[in-house]
């Protein structure tokens, strides 16, 4: 799916067009400065600036459902991070946008964690998601908004890393990962011509140790849906201005 700005309904009350209006046109980014806004949030991400200015017109949008919603609504991850952002500008956030446009916070609010905050953030999020298409009558662009499976999956996997100490691979697809650790074994079972009995035992005991850890490995990761740990992400306030 690709980006779009989205329409707002005919239908809507002019006061909310005109808050719609207002949020949208809210400038976060200071051009005459080094790092703005989007380039911060693009760096701390590691995504393109392009991708980050568009994640930041979909974080207005996020604000603008906070206000209309009747209920608390949940953003993605990649909404969550300009959000997070957002609030170290304490200026721009709390005074030019909830005091000067809004009329009222926008707070922030972590999970408390447990399988019954995990469900209840994968229903707001749902909810979100439904409150986004019928405000502008276009589908959540899912490079942005991902699937309540997806949003949900890896939220207790994500640590702060200082690249300078680490070195940052992605991890191979896990059935190669399988075949690779797989071929190992059967080259370290493999019993040459000048091993001795002691040695070939070795690897038999190293490779069947690689294989148990795979199987461990696989079980863990293969299908993990998350969120049971209750890292199942933030709700915004909704209905408050």
């Amino acid at each position: 799916m690709g980006f779009s700005t989205g329409s707002l309904e005919d239908n809507m009350p002019i006061s909310q067009k005109n808050l719609y209006k207002e949020i949208s046109a809210f400038k976060i980014d200071d051009d005459s400065i080094a790092l703005p806004f989007s380039g911060r949030l693009a760096r701390e991400n590691n995504w393109s600036a392009s991708y980050s200015r568009k994640v930041l017109a979909e974080y207005k949008k996020f604000i603008y459902l906070s206000c209309i919603s009747d209920g608390h609504v949940t953003p993605s991850d990649q909404i969550d991070q300009a959000w997070h952002l957002h609030l170290t500008y304490t200026k721009s956030y709390w005074i030019e946008l909830c005091q000067n446009i809004l009329n009222s916070n926008v707070h922030h609010f972590p999970t408390k964690g447990g399988d019954s905050e995990s469900d209840k953030y994968r229903k707001q999020y749902e909810y979100t998601l439904e409150l986004y298409e019928r405000e502008f009558d276009d589908a959540a662009p899912d490079r942005i908004w991902p699937s309540i499976d997806d949003r949900f999956k890896d939220a207790d996997k994500f640590v702060r890393l200082n690249k300078t100490n680490h070195w940052v691979i992605k991890k191979p697809p896990k059935f190669t990962a399988f075949l690779v650790l797989l071929s190992l074994f059967i080259v370290a079972c493999t019993r040459n011509e000048g091993d001795s009995e002691f040695w070939f035992y070795i690897k038999i005991a190293f490779g069947i140790y690689v294989t148990y850890k795979v199987i461990q490995w696989l079980i863990k990761n293969v299908d993990s849906k998350g969120g049971g740990s209750g890292a199942a992400g933030c709700g915004g306030c909704g209905g408050c201005c």
